[in-house]
């Protein structure tokens, strides 16, 4: 993941085009397009410095793969106390780390979670499961 989210972009930066590149690309290129004052900012950001942020998140990331959910222990999970329901809705989207297994992660560490890991599509169902 650490690659997919951060490691791609690193190299894309580091090529002849640098941030206009990374503007064309992937996650960048749809922020692009939704608000063209994003390719003007890229543009302007030194490459050095987008790569040198895209390394830290990617080291961060790499180092909670044994996590029960990307950046939280077991045992930072285990002193949330509050009650909680955790449901997955992201089954349309093809995402590495926003999986049905995560979520089901999620709930079984956290000691106040309610029920079980249901898979819920519109804001409708969920609503209607919190109810």
């Amino acid at each position: 993941l650490s690659f997919e989210y951060y490691g791609r972009y690193i190299q894309v930066a580091e090529s002849e085009d640098g941030m206009v590149a990374v503007a064309r690309c992937g996650h960048y290129s749809d922020l692009c397009r939704y608000n063209p004052r994003n390719a003007e900012r890229l543009r302007g950001l030194p490459a050095q410095l987008f790569v040198q942020a895209m390394r830290a998140s990617s080291q961060w990331l790499a180092s909670t793969g044994d996590c029960p959910v990307v950046g939280h222990s077991a045992e930072q999970l285990a002193e949330v106390k509050q009650p909680a329901l955790v449901c997955f809705s992201m089954h349309r989207v093809r995402c590495q780390m926003h999986t049905l297994k995560a979520s089901q992660n999620l709930q079984a560490a956290l000691p106040g979670a309610a029920g079980s890991v249901a898979e819920w599509a519109t804001r409708e169902e969920i609503t209607a499961g919190v109810v």
